[in-house]
Parts: C-alpha cells; structure tokens; sequence
C-alpha cells in the first residue's frame, strides 16, 4: 500500500473547498483531522508476562593459554533484574505507543543503564514475510511466529537514553524514538508513517529485552502479541484485475471500539473525492461483534459495468474521528472488454 500517496491526498482533500464545507458541518467528529493531530490513545494490555521467569546469564567463556587443559566456564557476572509483566500498546492510525510494564523488583534506574534487546514489529501480520526472531540458550528458546518488517532497538539506550527504529528492507537510515520512564513502566510513541503505515495500526509483536551478557526475559513466551488500532478499516476486493464491461461491488468495513462512535468516511478515486457519489449509491449495514471482529459498520458501492475506464486506477478511503484515523488504498487494473465482433 503507497502510503505516501494515502497522505498526499489525504493533505490535499482536508484542504479542499468541499471539505472544509464538511468541517464546517462536522467539526467535531472531524476537526482533528484537518491538522492531522490526535490524542496519544490509551495503551491496552495485549501480554501478560509471568513474573520469575528471566533468563540466567550464561556463563562465561574460560580464559585460555597456548598449551594449557581446557578449563571449565566461569560463573556469569551479576546482572540486575529485568521482569517484564506487561506490554501495553494501541494506535490511533497516526501514532502507535508501546509500554513495557516491569515488576516490583526491578530497578528501573539500573535497567535504563543497562537494558539492550528489540521490539520486534510485524507490521503485515504475516509471518511469511520479513525476518525471523529466534534466541537459544540452554533449553531455553525464544521464537514468536511473526516475520518482522520493523524493529526498536534499545542497543543504544544506554548511552543515549533513546531507542531506535530500523526497516528490515530498504536503505532507510534509523529513526531515533524517545523512551519515557514513569514509575515501572517504559514506553514510547512511534508514528505510523515512519513503519509505512500510516493510516493503519494493526501489528504483531514480540519483545526480547537483554544486557550484555544475553536475553534476560523474552514477552511473550510463546507466539506473540497482538497491537490494534482504535478504528480498524477493511476495503475489498483488493487490488484486483478487471474488464470495463464487468460490475462489481466494492464493500468497506470499519470495527471500532464503540460501533456507535461517529465518523467521517472519505473515498478517493484517482486523487478525486468521490464520497457523495458513492453515498447516493451505498447500502449501509452493521457488523456484529464476534471473536474474531470487534462491532462496526459496513457500506457497499455497486460499479456499474463500463464506470471505469481501462488502466490502473486507485481507490483510497478514509475514516476520521476525533481520536484517531485509518486509511486504505486498493489499486484496479481495469483491461478493455474484447469486442466480439472483431476478428
């Protein structure tokens, strides 16, 4: 998904004539969209962590000397406890925060001297794509089912006292994330178009946190965590191949926290807001909470045949609330109906 152009055209229509109409009828439900700023939402508990179940440090290797026995390990060094008990997230669509809730007995001044370790993000939720997590040590072993695209590195917290953020693919030099300390939990706040997601929130995670010696403890202990955004928005069919003569139905749906929230929906084709004349078209239903789904709303547009022209077109949508965004964008590549008269 080109998010790029989702918030080129997103500046551009909040800034458009018949927007600002909308705004003007719909401040509240919309005026925190026209300057892209949201209130950090509140974390939710996505891992509960047990308490006593750090890692022991390895031991050392031996010291060694041309023409001496092989000598047994050394005792490891002492390290301070760090007990991870929750991880905390949520995002509003632009921003995403991630809290790391230590036990009692942790000493939060010593770990910020000495903690190392990643936040490891799937930001497709797709463990065949990106890369692998994987930490043995004994009998021990760390290995989420999740394929990062993204990870925060606290490498160089220590010294720094910020964390930084790193793309698996790509070239993209790291993005320094500040680290906050209040009490026994440690957090940050990422922006969305930073991991390539803006307009999005949902993202799979795991948390290995270490010193210098290894891993110290490892959250979850077995699959992996689960961040969700305030507004989750599904458009299909996805990027699918089309012919003029063929008419299809074009089907939105937005799960939300509380399915009576308000929102603005936007739909964008080919950089154009075409919301009205999808409204005068749109059956509009509920979704129903279920395990897999939280409650919301659905719409969907009839195309009539030869409505779009052969190319490539693109459909962005938009739902903005006052406490949040979610942004999608599907691409039509729309072929040319053979004549049957023709030879």
């Amino acid at each position: 998904m080109k998010k790029v152009f989702l918030l080129t055209v997103l500046l551009f229509v909040i800034t458009a004539p018949l927007f600002a109409q909308k705004a003007q009828q719909e401040a509240g439900q919309i005026a925190a969209a026209t300057s892209l700023s949201f209130p950090i939402p509140s974390p939710r508990v996505i891992i509960n962590d047990a308490e006593n179940d750090t890692w022991p440090a390895p031991p050392l290797p031996p010291p060694t000397a041309p023409g001496t026995p092989p000598m047994p390990p050394m005792p490891p060094l002492p390290r301070i406890t760090m007990d991870i008990v929750t991880v905390q997230a949520r995002s509003n669509g632009l921003q995403t925060i991630i809290a790391l809730g230590f036990s009692g007995k942790t000493d939060m001044k010593k770990l910020a001297e000495e903690m190392v370790g990643n936040v490891y993000l799937d930001t497709d939720q797709d463990p065949g794509t990106g890369a692998t997590v994987r930490y043995d040590q004994d009998s021990l072993r760390f290995e989420p089912r999740i394929g990062y695209e993204a990870s925060i590195s606290f490498w160089g917290f220590p010294r720094s006292g910020r964390a930084e953020l790193y793309k698996v693919r790509g070239n993209d030099a790291g993005y320094y994330v500040q680290v906050e300390i209040v009490g026994q939990m440690l957090s940050m706040v990422i922006p969305n178009e930073v991991l390539g997601e803006f307009g999005d929130g949902e993202m799979h995670v795991a948390v290995a946190i270490a010193d210098y010696q290894g891993v110290v403890d490892v959250a979850p202990n077995q699959g992996y965590g689960w961040i969700t955004s305030i507004r989750k928005l599904s458009v299909s069919p996805d990027s699918s191949l089309m012919v003029t003569a063929q008419s299809f139905d074009i089907g939105i749906t937005v799960e939300m926290d509380s399915p009576n929230s308000p929102f603005q929906k936007l739909v964008i084709y080919d950089g154009v807001d075409m919301t009205r004349n999808f409204e005068s078209a749109e059956t509009v239903g509920e979704i129903k909470q279920s395990i897999m789904t939280r409650g919301g709303k659905s719409f969907r547009y009839r195309v009539p045949a030869n409505a779009m022209m052969p190319g490539e077109h693109t459909v962005g949508v938009f739902v903005i609330g006052h406490d949040g965004i979610a942004a999608k964008e599907v691409k039509y590549l729309v072929l040319q109906t053979s004549d049957p008269g023709s030879n």
